[in-house]
């Protein structure tokens, strides 16, 4: 029995020490859980020195790009804008004044530099407190290139009636309900 057991011991010590040894010369020094992780880290954590050139390269110039290289679609002339939907409420922002200016001058514009332009009035709505207005192209009829107009849809975005319930209580666990229904007037 007894020696059953020293054989066995024999054994097993003898597969873990070829277990070790095999990961050491698989893994390399740094085997073993965790190993490639500090390798990697110590790899980058050391200097890097760049390789330089005998001559170095020349800068190439930066090429001067026009509105119809950045085109993704057509580029349009744009002398008019024509307000639908709000034009209240468009007059009062100067919606139209603003996009004139913005797009009139310069020559022709890509349809990412009109919506780049659009962009501009939206935020200026947000800065004033519409936060549900909207300016966007027609969806038909964007441009006309016979009178070279660009039609323009402005929405005040307005709520309708709101009312404010809690179930089961009156008022909210943070605000009440005049709070809440005085943040929508």
């Amino acid at each position: 029995m007894q020696t059953a057991i020293r054989f066995s011991a024999l054994v097993m010590s003898l597969g873990a020490w070829t277990a070790v040894n095999a990961q050491q010369q698989v893994l390399g020094p740094m085997g073993g859980v965790g190993g490639e992780a500090r390798r990697i880290e110590q790899q980058a954590s050391s200097p890097v020195t760049p390789k330089r050139d005998a001559v170095p390269d020349q800068p190439v110039p930066p090429k001067i790009k026009d509105a119809a290289d950045t085109a993704v679609g057509p580029v349009w002339d744009v002398q008019n804008v024509k307000v639908t939907g709000d034009v209240t409420f468009a007059e009062r922002q100067n919606v139209k004044q603003d996009l004139e200016g913005l797009l009139t001058d310069g020559g022709p514009k890509s349809q990412q530099q009109i919506q780049e332009a659009l962009r501009q009035i939206f935020g200026k709505m947000i800065d004033r407190g519409f936060y549900l207005a909207r300016v966007s192209l027609m969806p038909k009829n964007t441009y006309d290139p016979a009178t070279k107009t660009l039609n323009v849809l402005v929405e005040e975005g307005l709520f309708g009636d709101v009312k404010v319930q809690f179930e089961g209580r009156e008022d909210g666990r943070w605000f009440s309900r005049d709070q809440i229904a005085g943040k929508f007037k």
